[in-house]
């Protein structure tokens, strides 16, 4: 029953005019944003983050979604056409893309980042909607000591993945830890 009145609600913000408009506006300006290298997807929310302010917050999380979304491939024009990644999601798809538009494929590389990122967000959606819930309330039974774990693990797999010694993976990781619990 809240799920259909969830999706009401979704599909009656989105197919409002006013929706449309923001949907259309929020992803423009994404773009923009996520081909500027050096700005990144979370920075591109960060600036049009005020904008939402005065909004229903229907409308600003639809906004603020079609912001996020659309930098994410924005970021790969950049990477493709200058071999410089708008966003750190960006950087493998620079590795495939700039040689392609070196060799006068430019619209197809962007046209496969632009299918593989849609195909990837909703796919991604998709997964979200249907574990999230779960997520939720295991998550929710976490207590400290299962944050303690998480910690612990974090630092074992900084210290498994750091290239070199193992023990300067470890000392990097607890003179991160302690600037982290300054406060």
């Amino acid at each position: 029953m809240l799920i259909d009145s969830f999706f009401t609600s979704l599909l009656a913000t989105l197919a409002s005019p006013w929706g449309l408009m923001l949907a259309v506006l929020g992803t423009l300006l994404g773009i923009v944003l996520g081909a500027l290298p050096g700005v990144s997807s979370t920075m591109a929310l960060a600036i049009l983050l005020p904008l939402s302010f005065g909004m229903d917050p229907a409308f600003a999380i639809l906004f603020l979604l079609c912001v996020f979304v659309a930098s994410v491939y924005g970021g790969s024009i950049s990477a493709i056409l200058i071999n410089i990644p708008g966003t750190p999601g960006a950087i493998v798809t620079q590795l495939d893309g700039h040689p392609l538009a070196r060799a006068g494929r430019a619209k197809e590389a962007l046209v496969y980042a632009l299918i593989a990122s849609s195909v990837g967000g909703v796919i991604g959606l998709a997964l979200l909607v249907v574990t999230a819930p779960m997520l939720a309330s295991i998550a929710m039974r976490f207590k400290s000591p299962e944050f303690t774990a998480i910690a612990v693990f974090g630092l074992v797999l900084l210290a498994y993945a750091s290239p070199g010694s193992t023990v300067r993976g470890l000392l990097v990781g607890a003179v991160g830890l302690l600037c982290g619990m300054v406060g």
